[in-house]
């Protein structure tokens, strides 16, 4: 949170090299601190920064921590960048405090960047983008609502946008079969958030449902794991038809709004209090 970035070796634990992004890059803390996480793309670790002087997002050597290429001035999000081939190109997509940047992972140069993003200060961007094909997804809370964009050469072009179809204030959603699922609405405000199917092509919403509180979305088969922040864990069919709810079971306390993790079988997560894993496997 104070922006102390470490690398450690995985089987000791042995310190490797740190980097220091007040210090060392004159990135703000924001408010509340950094957050974002690190991507690995070869061998490089790219981070959205949000420093000064062409500082925004930075490439470090794995190995080394020698920082490889800075770009851009975007000041950070709470946003995690993804890594994506589209049309043959690779692109690192990094959802920052204003905009969305696209960059070619290889030498920090700027393939595009599209204004988007909350229209009030004190909000954050969480969400991140979903790639299908050639578009690109972004959606954050605080009057920005979502957007489709078509990437092509030289740019990007909207497939639409618009404030009603899925405003997500934290949790990313995730896309099956053309079809995104997430939350709509924000969690510190009236109304409560509504867990929506949206097509991804035009932005029509197919359902919406108060049925199942805010919470961390997994994409697992053809099912929605959902952890909510009531410490529910709901099983959702990822249907575009209709909401089907499959089962559901308390797991965890009323205070949680940490993303789950699934690995062969076992869900993982956790509260303010504890860590817990579920075997989810068939038996």
């Amino acid at each position: 949170a104070n922006g102390n970035l470490h690398a450690l070796d995985f089987a000791t634990g042995k310190p490797l090299w740190s980097a220091d992004a007040q210090k060392d890059f004159g990135a703000d803390p924001g408010f509340f601190g950094f957050a974002c996480s690190p991507l690995v793309e070869g061998n490089k670790l790219l981070v959205n920064i949000g420093g000064k002087s062409g500082a925004g997002i930075v490439a470090f050597d794995t190995a080394t921590g020698k920082v490889l290429w800075k770009a851009h001035d975007e000041e950070a999000s709470y946003s995690a960048p993804i890594a994506a081939t589209i049309s043959g190109q690779r692109h690192a997509l990094f959802f920052a405090r204003h905009k969305l940047v696209s960059l070619d992972p290889a030498n920090g140069k700027v393939h595009f960047t599209f204004p988007w993003g909350p229209k009030m200060q004190a909000s954050v961007s969480a969400a991140v983008p979903v790639v299908s094909g050639d578009t690109v997804f972004i959606s954050a809370g605080y009057g920005a609502g979502a957007a489709a964009l078509r990437v092509k050469a030289g740019g990007v072009e909207k497939l639409w946008s618009g404030e009603e179809q899925l405003t997500a204030q934290y949790v990313t959603p995730v896309l099956r079969d053309g079809f995104i699922y997430g939350f709509e609405g924000r969690v510190d405000t009236g109304p409560r958030p509504e867990l929506r199917c949206v097509e991804l092509a035009t932005g029509k919403v197919r359902w919406s449902t108060e049925r199942v509180v805010h919470g961390g979305i997994l994409l697992a088969g053809g099912d929605l794991l959902i952890t909510s922040d009531s410490g529910e864990l709901v099983r959702v069919a990822a249907d575009p038809k209709a909401f089907v709810e499959k089962a559901r079971a308390q797991i965890l306390g009323r205070e949680g709004r940490a993303q789950p993790a699934l690995a062969e079988g076992l869900l993982l997560a956790r509260d303010k209090a504890k860590l817990i894993a579920v075997d989810l496997r068939k038996r």
